[in-house]
């Protein structure tokens, strides 16, 4: 779409109109209405990002009626406007934790969208929601220049809490922080669970960096990511870095990473924890790196797709850049370029043939020299002609149980959302 012959069109709709241009879609609103028109396919809909109401702005535990709310599963706190998540972030970052407390996202909110706000102005030096009387910045502003967004927890301070994102999305958040560690919407986490969400914008980091957590400790699951990330070290569309005894599962990365060492579309590192029901269809640009996972020990990689393309130099994979453990399920039809040491599914495996594990895994004849090592195991780990790859989801396709209820984790695309690939349930 010309985004400026479109905007120059809507100049003509009748007056009393504010006109919103954003990464992701044009917002026209009214007094008493808006609408929105999405920039990748002109599609006209209701905005999924409202107008925000909070009437306690920077404080995530009250109600309007002043009573506090208790944190738990049932009365949890809220995050019911951008400021709200700057105060949650600077609480975090002063070591609040959070532990065992539950966290919702009430809405989906926008970084460029005044309406995802309750205006209000940030100390430069402290990062803080002051007075209007004070001196300051005003929050959109500061949010979207400069250094951008403070991640939530880091090194010293990490969230121990449970965030629900109640199927909300993060639009065009902002982090250009390159010298800086631990950074994604949140930067350090030690959770229970982080659910149910969707981020986009542009994330830039050193080293742990990633769309959801920069460090992740505990389960990452049903989220996605459609930030633009770019960082040194352990870098990945979902998380930088997963710990042992982690879990991320069913989500998946559409937008490209760029990083240099340990680099995935979903996770950067993954230091022998669970990965599982995910892929990638975005392009990965590395030094050494993977489709869905830089460098991996994990307990279990399983179920796992990739389509988008992964260009490096060493140590580069359709799934993996190196890895040992259990892959079982894989299906891999990005191209995968490199100097040296590529693979159809893993670049390289890191003990050569000592501890890994591999069933059903396939890679398209042409996108790779090899499945591991650069050859193929045979009845493990093998190409195909294009003509002879099975279905992607006949290769991934596996039951969990959701409220008793037993269920498939992916869906035909029978709308066309993701170029004809398998979808997962929650899409």
């Amino acid at each position: 779409i010309d985004k400026n012959s479109l905007i120059e069109k809507l100049q003509t709709l009748p007056e009393g109109k504010e006109i919103y241009d954003t990464d992701e879609a044009i917002y026209v609103v009214y007094p008493d209405y808006m609408f929105e028109i999405d920039l990748e396919n002109g599609d006209v809909k209701y905005p999924v990002v409202e107008i925000v109401d909070d009437t306690t702005p920077g404080e995530i535990t009250k109600n309007e009626d002043g009573t506090t709310r208790q944190g738990t599963k049932d009365d949890p706190y809220l995050i019911e406007s951008i400021e709200d998540l700057v105060a949650f972030s600077n609480n975090i970052n002063n070591k609040a934790y959070y532990s065992g407390k539950y966290i919702k996202l009430v809405k989906t909110l926008d970084f460029k969208l005044p309406f995802s706000y309750v205006n209000s102005k940030v100390s430069e030096k402290t990062n803080r929601i002051i007075e209007e009387d004070e001196e300051g910045t005003e929050i959109l502003t500061f949010l979207t220049t400069g250094t951008g967004f403070n991640p939530i927890g880091n090194q010293n301070a990490a969230f121990y809490g449970n965030f629900d994102g109640n199927g909300k999305e993060i639009r065009n958040i902002y982090i250009n922080r390159p010298e800086e560690d631990y950074v994604g919407l949140f930067g350090c986490t030690s959770t229970k669970t982080i659910e149910k969400l969707g981020i986009s914008g542009n994330i830039v980091g050193n080293k742990y960096v990633g769309g959801i957590a920069g460090t992740g400790l505990g389960t990452i699951r049903l989220c996605y990511n459609n930030c633009y990330i770019k960082g040194y070290d352990n870098v990945g569309g979902i998380v930088g870095y997963q710990y042992s005894q982690s879990t991320t599962e069913l989500c998946y990365n559409k937008r490209k990473i760029e990083g240099i060492i340990n680099t995935g579309g979903l996770i950067g590192r993954n230091n022998g924890g669970i990965l599982r029901y995910s892929f990638n269809i975005a392009t990965i640009e590395v030094n050494s790196g993977g489709g869905i996972v830089g460098d991996c020990t994990g307990e279990e990689n399983k179920n796992l797709y990739n389509i988008g393309n992964v260009k490096g130099k060493d140590l580069v994979g359709g799934i993996a850049g190196e890895g040992s453990g259990i892959y079982i399920n894989l299906y891999n039809k990005g191209m995968v370029e490199a100097t040296s040491r590529a693979g159809g599914i893993i670049g390289k495996n890191i003990t050569i043939n000592a501890d890994l594990t591999m069933s059903s895994c396939f890679y398209q004849k042409g996108t790779a020299t090899g499945a591991v090592n650069g050859v193929d195991i045979e009845g493990q780990a093998e190409s195909k002609e294009e003509s002879e790859m099975p279905e992607v989801i006949e290769v991934v396709q596996s039951k969990i149980t959701i409220d008793e209820q037993e269920i498939d984790v992916w869906k035909e695309d029978e709308n066309n959302i993701n170029n004809g690939y398998p979808i997962l349930y929650w899409q």
